[in-house]
């Protein structure tokens, strides 16, 4: 599946003259419109969830974050067949993805490894559906 859009996913603003950090990387300052947004704030969800996990998933799986990994595996020439099929290499991609961008916050929770999957499974599910009835009603 490729997704295709025409809106800019956000901005990056270096110093100039650019400089780097103590560990080599350059200092920039970086903005993603809320589309792209891989947070989703308190504010903003429905419905309070039950669970720190599920507080956790709610907060970092996010169209935003789905996106990306749908960009990540098909650039690694990933097979997607654009259906609910996905899933199981969706749900992969994102809890590694999870790991890498929100370690700290995971850890944080004290919770099982085991649980990251399901809860991300509940909200990852829809959000993909409603990403594909999207790309569907525009085709």
């Amino acid at each position: 599946m490729t997704t295709t859009t025409r809106s800019a996913e956000g901005f990056v603003v270096f110093a100039e003259p650019r400089f780097r950090d103590a560990y080599g990387d350059w200092v920039m300052a970086k903005h993603k419109s809320r589309r792209f947004s891989e947070v989703t704030l308190p504010t903003e969800r429905k419905v309070r969830q039950a669970s720190p996990v599920d507080e956790f998933v709610a907060t970092y799986v996010t169209e935003g974050r789905l996106t990306n990994a749908l960009g990540r595996l098909e650039s690694r020439g990933t097979a997607l067949s654009g259906t609910m099929k996905d899933m199981p290499v969706l749900l992969t991609e994102m809890v590694a993805d999870l790991h890498k961008e929100c370690e700290p916050e995971w850890l944080a929770l004290g919770a099982k490894e085991e649980q990251l999957p399901s809860a991300v499974s509940r909200v990852l599910g829809p959000l993909y559906r409603r990403m594909l009835e999207m790309a569907t009603e525009r085709a």
